[in-house]
């Protein structure tokens, strides 16, 4: 029976795990510069709560049980965030390094072209993340 119980713990921790994965992956493609601004809001805080008490009700857990696991959670939420916000650093990072690079091989009229894709996808990126998430 408790080796159940831990395991429902264990399927729920993962579940949140690649639930901030996913949601992760998804704003970092949405673009670096917009999520490195995120912070966390009622909004944020609300979808948490409603997640932990949807969790709590799937794993019957105790009062007792929510009391122990609620650090835990946060601290796993404060921990992905963390993460995420270095993976979009280093992506930012990345992109500009293999950038410059890329620069120095391409001749004068590639690069005039190629300043205008760039143009282009600001562009693009400032109209699909106008809206909050």
């Amino acid at each position: 029976m408790k080796t159940l119980r831990v395991w429902k713990i264990s399927a729920g921790l993962t579940m949140l795990f690649t639930l901030g994965g996913v949601c992760g992956a998804a704003l970092v493609a949405r673009g670096a510069a917009r999520w490195a601004g995120w912070h966390r809001t009622p909004a944020t805080d609300a979808w948490s709560e409603r997640w932990f008490d949807q969790i709590g009700e799937k794993l019957a857990l105790r009062d007792d049980q929510r009391t122990q696991l609620r650090p835990m959670v946060e601290q796993l939420q404060r921990e992905l965030r963390t993460l995420q916000l270095d993976t979009s650093r280093r992506t930012g990072e990345i992109i500009r390094q293999r950038g410059k690079e890329m620069w120095e091989v391409l001749g004068e009229d590639q690069r005039v072209k190629y300043r205008a894709l760039q143009e282009e996808q600001k562009l693009h990126r400032a109209a699909t993340t106008e809206s909050p998430l």
